[in-house]
């Protein structure tokens, strides 16, 4: 499994939406990463959670709209 993950550099926790390998999202994460790259937050591609502990705990959604939103509370999580 490959995951879409949203993560404030600052702040713990992350959004991630499962993706299909066969599913084309570069329009969908270079939008994202343009808009959010200024106010600290990363978005990149994870395969394995087990080695990626600094991105715990992790909030999984399974849509497009649903990771959006949950990208805008990571700049609200203290």
């Amino acid at each position: 499994m490959s995951y879409l993950v949203a993560k404030h550099f600052q702040k713990k926790g992350s959004v991630a939406l499962e993706i299909d390998k066969n599913e084309n999202i570069s329009e969908f994460f270079e939008k994202l990463t343009y808009a959010y790259i200024e106010v600290g937050i990363q978005i990149l591609f994870v395969g394995d959670f087990s080695i990626y502990r600094e991105y715990e705990p992790v909030t999984y959604v399974n849509s497009k709209k649903a990771f959006e939103e949950g990208i805008k509370t990571l700049n609200m999580i203290c």
